[in-house]
C-alpha cells in the first residue's frame, strides 16, 4: 500500500498495487469483478474506490485512506473493550452489510483483519 496525493487539491489517497504476474486468470477476473462492485458502492461505511489504473504489469487501485488501521489490531491492543464500543462498532458494520445486501452484494470474507478503520477509534 502506498500513499498518493492529488496535485491540485492536496487530498491524500491510498494506492493498492496489485502485481498482475501474481494473479491467476480466476484471481484477475475476481479482482475486476470486485473493482466493478466497489465503483458502484458509495456508502460512508465502505471504503471508497476513486480510480483504477491498469498497466502492463500492475493494477493501481486508488482508494480512500484508512488511517485507523485494522480492527483486529485495535481490538487486540486494547486492554478493555466495553459494551458501548462493541455496540457502536457493530452498528456501523451492520449498516454497511445492509447497504451491500440491498444491492445484492455479499462480502463473503468478513473478519476483523479485513475491516479497516478510517480514524483511530476504540482508543
Amino acid at each position: 500500500m502506498k500513499t498518493g496525493k492529488h496535485k491540485q487539491t492536496g487530498d491524500t489517497f491510498a494506492i493498492k498495487i496489485v502485481t498482475k504476474a501474481n494473479l491467476s486468470k480466476a484471481d484477475e477476473v475476481a479482482l475486476v469483478d470486485e473493482i466493478d462492485i466497489l465503483k458502484d458502492l458509495r456508502c460512508e461505511h465502505i471504503i471508497g474506490l476513486y480510480d483504477v489504473f491498469s498497466e502492463k504489469e500492475f493494477y493501481y487501485l486508488v482508494t480512500e485512506e484508512m488511517r485507523g488501521g485494522e480492527l483486529f489490531d485495535r481490538v487486540v491492543s486494547k486492554s478493555f473493550y466495553n459494551e458501548k464500543e462493541a455496540r457502536d462498532l457493530c452498528l456501523l458494520l451492520f449498516k454497511a452489510i445492509a447497504f451491500c445486501h440491498k444491492r445484492n452484494v455479499a462480502h463473503r470474507d468478513l473478519k476483523p483483519e479485513n475491516l479497516l478503520l478510517a480514524v483511530s477509534i476504540l482508543c
